[in-house]
């Protein structure tokens, strides 16, 4: 094996899916010389979904129970790389814990992946001797997309906020994006390279863009994600049937022609900065008279004309 047993803890944590219960209880069966080890006897599928609902490296620890086991782990059509501190006490060591992973398991075929970056603390990064944290977590990226996963959710570094997602999402077979606490800083982000994207879900995300593609695209969902305060951003997502836009900060996008949407959440209750500042009626005024200035068109009624079901929540002094 690429990853010896004795790289892990020695200990599985307690887990919501009472998958510890399991495998303790198989250790002690294994103890007695007369005792029947049946749950290796269960399909290679129902052992891979249990070991998809642990992080990974509490699931590849399970390769000591038997012989059974020992190579069951890298047939998961699911991971989860999440590294807390309880078990890794540095992000190096997190990073080469998911890299020997990988080069272990191969490109074995994923149905989903779930990617959080090492939380970091507030001084770990910028110091002149400090390194940098999460130097992997755009190449894990691109190795969940190589082996073809349908489902993908990235989580950025919650405390410092400064993990950027450079990795160009190309893939015929990603289906849904699941995204926390990373910013696009390009002048122009196309999804057309995920041609069955269907799902969008961005939370406390910043959008530093001029423009961003969803070609494919049909349910999108951003709550608490930040936009520029100097410019507005264009969403194009002409195939959307579902939008929810909550509590997101800086201007209120331009959503473009939307010629299928169904149901619609706007909330732009707090951190909207559409708002007219006193213009005493003054046509120039953006925050009155919509985007471009003059032109009278709302940045987004127009697009949710076709709604069969909307809800709009504001300020007293959004227009």
């Amino acid at each position: 094996m690429l990853i010896s047993a004795h790289f892990f803890p020695s200990r599985l944590p307690q887990n919501r899916c009472g998958a510890r219960n399991m495998f303790d209880g198989m250790r002690k069966k294994a103890a007695g010389a007369d005792c029947e080890d049946r749950i290796s006897e269960l399909p290679d599928a129902l052992l891979h979904h249990v070991l998809s609902l642990l992080p990974v490296d509490e699931a590849v620890q399970t390769s000591v129970l038997a012989r059974r086991w020992r190579q069951l782990w890298k047939g998961m059509p699911a991971l989860r790389l999440v590294g807390p501190r309880t078990r890794f006490p540095s992000a190096e060591d997190f990073d080469r814990f998911v890299n020997r992973l990988i080069a272990a398991r191969g490109d074995s075929p994923l149905a989903s992946c779930e990617i959080v970056a090492y939380l970091t603390r507030d001084d770990y990064a910028g110091e002149p001797d400090e390194p940098e944290p999460n130097v992997q977590f755009q190449s894990w990226i691109q190795y969940a997309l190589a082996c073809r996963v349908r489902e993908l959710k990235v989580v950025g570094d919650l405390v410092g906020s400064e993990t950027e997602l450079v990795v160009p999402l190309i893939s015929q077979h990603l289906t849904s994006l699941d995204v926390h606490s990373v910013f696009l800083d390009k002048d122009f982000v196309d999804f057309s390279s995920c041609p069955v994207l269907e799902e969008l879900k961005m939370l406390e995300c910043g959008f530093w863009v001029q423009n961003v593609s969803f070609p494919s695209l049909k349910r999108m969902c951003l709550v608490e994600c930040n936009f520029s305060e100097g410019y507005r951003v264009r969403i194009s997502a002409p195939s959307v049937v579902s939008l929810r836009l909550d509590d997101c900060r800086g201007k209120t996008p331009l959503l473009e022609s939307m010629p299928l949407l169904e149901t619609a959440s706007i909330d732009l209750s707090y951190g909207c900065k559409d708002q007219c500042r006193g213009c005493g009626g003054d046509e120039s005024c953006e925050g009155c008279h919509g985007y471009p200035v003059g032109s009278y068109q709302s940045v987004l009624l127009n697009s949710l004309s076709n709604a069969v079901n909307l809800e709009l929540k504001d300020q007293p002094k959004v227009v």
